[in-house]
């Protein structure tokens, strides 16, 4: 390929250096040579040079045009084409020559237009009425075409060309009969036609007869046995019948014979594609598109890409299909997916509704377009696309299984479950609907009936190892842990190779405590795989949970030796827990030199330098980290520029979130957290406001304006916001609770207290409000009894919450259960310990307990930290502790 290059820039320089002395005849009688010979490339050079002596040599443009039609390059040969045509307006063959390059774009209208303006000057032309024919075919408007290609035959009975795009016409509209009649009348006559066997080919192929379609191709390597682009269309049809071998062969033989010709390597990179070999798909398919602007090579050089989750290069690939051949479906399908998954919702519903208006039909399309409106929560809209996947590919699983969730979502259990019924029903070999549907089951609490779906599925072989697994989890969700046991068990015995089992039962054994059990099985898989990554990390966490810190680096160190960012991530991370930081962050720079790019090791190490107060390099890190991941780097640069006070910078860098989704709420909200932070509540009430004004309906925002008025102690305001989205939604629980709590800190306790019950009416077990409501009534707006009963139940749910613990104590204490207080309370201050109110509490507790000594120590602590609701309390608590 070097050696090719260069040999060519040699040609070129030669061409150009010999170019200057010659005159522009000389030089336009050489590009004709150059044209005979086919060097049409070496001609282009010439005849530039031709033109650049004389802006008005027509003879030389016009043969430029022609020379760069010649070799596809439509762009330049329509801009030079018209240039002639202004030079020489009343030359028609320019305007023949144009229709001709317009029906090679893809621009009927435009080629109609110009095979007319010829056919006024030369009427009755074969050429320009079958040009016109063409051009009608291509919009697809088959009686206009057929009627101008009849003509054109009528002048020119022999003209092949005219016969084979009226055979088109015969096809397309479903006359088999007289347009096979027209491809064997071509073929008779001249047996080389291979155009006509190609068509031929396509149809059989459109029509599902592949092998009819095949004796056609090979027709055509008979008549022209160095047809490579016969031979690749046989490969093709090798691989889609799983003949992956034979398409190999014959993409070797091409190469063999040709290896400057594309078919043989696009060939081969679609074989390397089938076979699930990636990385040598991609590098023979780019060798294609370097030289040769291919639809087919770039779609499956993106497809190749996607399989490698390089989304962004999968994309590129698409669109470059997608410029070449506008109409190219499939190309527009795989970009509206890779969109969605970028989370680039609106660009997805476009392209989808760019394939659904060039077919309606398209099942897939209708199916994506669902997806993309599930994403934007447009359920209406959602359920309408899929309804219609459905309906036109009734077997089109996905559709069931998102439709099913969508009604899930919408609360329609029936539907939804039906849905995914049937997606099953319809592929019961499908794993992935029979483990949504299991899912759903379990959600449900309906353990035994996700078991029943997953058992329907077992076929004997290994295939049945992740329904066991999936199995188990259901028995152990159920409280079965012997059969949980026996599903794993299972699994590992239809397939040992399958880890998920193993690794699960070790997570069984280390729940129970049988540390032992768990490292047999991980010592287990390490003899199949030394360097199973889970395993080793596995055993590591066991020796530093018995306290063996030396086999527990061994281990980690084992880890690391892989070369796997999540080895260094396990080791630095152990160190963290032991506090070594600058062992942690050798560890990530050593694992940077070989994964410059990984994200999780370029996030640890920001963070152990931002948690040095190094911020400065920790905000180089993160300008890598967004290099590759922008939406992790971008919240951690922001958090560094505000401790560090740089809030300008930290607005800017939010700023990349908006313009990243202009449509959403989501980076006016971090702005507003910016200011907010800084106390600057106007400022951030604007930038939530502007984040409604995008994205009307985003509930989290209505949701912070009130916050921030709060914030403000503007709870008028606050109220109203909450109001906004009550009269939307009047059982919006945390709009109606926060309502609330903005009424009780405002000093209406009467009325939030009767706002908490109406939360509770709706939602009996929303912690929130049982454990304000029970505060109220210990404080007077219910009775001593209420607020036991109310903030027991609040801890029943949420036993670890603090927050809920205090209530609880001081409702015990209230009740005269003193010494169950002082133990909840207790515990409340262990995890709340800068919490004055807490502090507050237990000294009463103390103090009815008797002992005035812990009862003055909890006082003043709560007195430390500034003025709380109950500081004046408090202080005469003191006071009366000090008589």
């Amino acid at each position: 390929m070097f050696n090719r290059r260069i040999a060519l820039i040699c040609l070129i320089v030669a061409t150009l250096s010999a170019c200057g002395g010659k005159t522009k005849e000389e030089l336009y009688a050489e590009a004709v040579k150059e044209l005979d010979k086919g060097n049409a490339n070496g001609a282009i050079v010439l005849l530039k040079n031709a033109v650049e002596k004389d802006q008005n040599y027509f003879d030389a443009r016009y043969k430029l045009a022609k020379a760069y039609m010649t070799v596809g390059k439509f762009e330049q040969a329509e801009k030079e084409f018209q240039k002639a045509l202004r030079q020489n307006p009343s030359n028609p063959e320019i305007r023949l020559d144009l229709a001709k390059l317009y029906n090679s774009i893809n621009k009927p209208d435009e080629s109609i237009a110009e095979a007319k303006a010829y056919l006024s000057a030369r009427a009755g032309s074969a050429d320009a009425l079958e040009v016109i024919g063409t051009s009608y075919g291509q919009k697809k408007m088959f009686d206009e075409a057929e009627k101008y290609l009849k003509e054109s035959l009528q002048a020119e009975p022999a003209r092949a060309s005219a016969m084979l795009q009226l055979a088109k016409v015969y096809l397309a509209t479903k006359r088999e009969q007289e347009g096979m009649g027209l491809l064997n009348e071509i073929v008779r006559k001249d047996p080389k036609n291979t155009k006509a066997y190609y068509l031929a080919a396509f149809y059989e192929g459109y029509r599902g007869n592949s092998e009819k379609a095949l004796e056609y191709y090979q027709k055509i390597m008979q008549a022209d046995p160095d047809d490579a682009n016969a031979a690749f269309r046989i490969g093709m049809m090798h691989i889609s019948k799983g003949e992956v071998d034979k398409a190999e062969r014959l993409a070797d033989d091409l190469i063999r014979k040709a290896s400057k010709r594309p078919e043989g390597h696009q060939l081969k990179g679609i074989a390397l594609y089938t076979r699930k070999n990636y990385d040598q798909a991609i590098t023979e398919l780019q060798g294609v598109v370097k030289n040769y602007q291919n639809p087919g090579a770039y779609y499956y050089l993106g497809l190749s890409y996607y399989q490698r989750n390089d989304l962004e290069s999968a994309l590129s690939q698409f669109r470059k299909v997608i410029d070449l051949n506008p109409k190219h479906l499939q190309a527009r399908l795989m970009s509206a997916t890779v969109l969605l998954q970028q989370k680039r919702t609106d660009d997805a519903i476009t392209e989808a509704k760019r394939v659904i208006e060039l077919d309606d039909k398209n099942a897939f399309a209708h199916n994506v377009l669902g997806s993309a409106y599930i994403a934007k929560g447009m359920t209406d809209e959602a359920v309408r696309e899929l309804n219609r996947a459905i309906e036109l590919e009734p077997k089109l699983v996905g559709a069931h299984m998102k439709k099913g969730i969508v009604n899930l979502a919408r609360g329609k259990r029936a539907e939804g479950e039906e849905e995914l019924e049937t997606a099953v029903k319809v592929a019961p070999d499908v794993l992935n609907s029979r483990y949504l549907l299991a899912s759903y089951y379990m959600r449900l609490n309906k353990q035994a009936r996700a078991i029943e779906v997953l058992r329907a599925g077992l076929r004997g072989g290994k295939q049945d190892a992740p329904l066991y697994n999936t199995m188990a989890a259901a028995a152990f969700a159920d409280k079965r842990e012997k059969d949980g046991i026996l599903y794993l068990q299972k699994a590992r015995e239809v397939d040992q190779a399958y880890l998920p089992a193993s690794f699960n039962l070790a997570s069984y054994y280390i729940s129970k405590k049988d540390n032992g059990r768990a490292a047999g099985l991980f010592n287990e898989i390490l003899k199949r795989d030394p360097a199973n990554l889970k395993a080793l990390i596995g055993l590591g966490a066991i020796s530093e949970s018995e306290g063996k810190a030396q086999e527990a680096v061994a281990y980690y160190t084992k880890a690391k030796a892989t070369k796997d960012p999540v080895g260094y991530l396990s080791l630095a991370s152990y160190y963290i827990r032991k506090k070594e930081a600058p062992k942690a962050l050798a560890l990530a720079n050593e694992g940077l030199k070989g994964a410059p790019n990984n994200a999780a090791l370029l996030e640890l190490k920001g963070g152990l330098l931002a948690a040095d107060k190094k911020y400065a390099e920790a905000l180089k890190v993160y300008d890598e980290l967004e290099k590759v991941a922008p939406t992790r780097a971008i919240p951690l640069k922001i958090g560094a520029l505000v401790v560090t006070k740089n809030i300008p910078k930290a607005v800017e860098q939010a700023q990349k979130v908006v313009a990243a989704n202009p449509k959403s709420a989501a980076g006016h909200l971090v702005i507003a957290s910016i200011y907010e932070s800084q106390k600057d509540y106007d400022r951030a009430i604007s930038a939530v406001r502007s984040g409604i004004a995008v994205e009307p309906g985003n509930l989290r925002a209505s949701m912070a304006l009130g916050g921030i008025y709060e914030k403000k102690r503007d709870f008028a305001r606050a109220i109203a916001a909450y109001d906004d989205i009550l009269r939307k939604n009047p059982k919006n629980i945390p709009a109606l609770f926060a309502k609330g709590a903005a009424f009780d800190q405002s000093g209406k306790k009467k009325e939030a207290a009767g706002i908490y019950r109406a939360v509770l009416k709706i939602a009996p077990d929303f912690v929130p409000a049982l454990n304000n409501l029970a505060y109220l009534a210990a404080e007077g707006y219910g009775n001593k009894s209420e607020a036991l009963s109310l903030a027991s139940r609040a801890n029943k749910l949420q036993p670890n919450n603090a927050g809920v613990m205090d209530t609880y104590g001081y409702a015990l204490l209230i009740n005269g259960k003193r010494t169950a207080s002082v133990r909840v309370l207790e515990k409340a201050v262990s995890l709340l310990p800068n919490n004055p109110a807490v502090h507050y509490h237990l000294a009463m507790a103390y103090r009815d307990m008797g002992d005035r000594a812990k009862a003055s120590v909890s006082v003043q602590k709560s007195l430390q930290y500034g003025e709380f609701p109950e500081s004046a309390a408090a202080r005469k608590l003191l006071a009366e502790l000090k008589r």
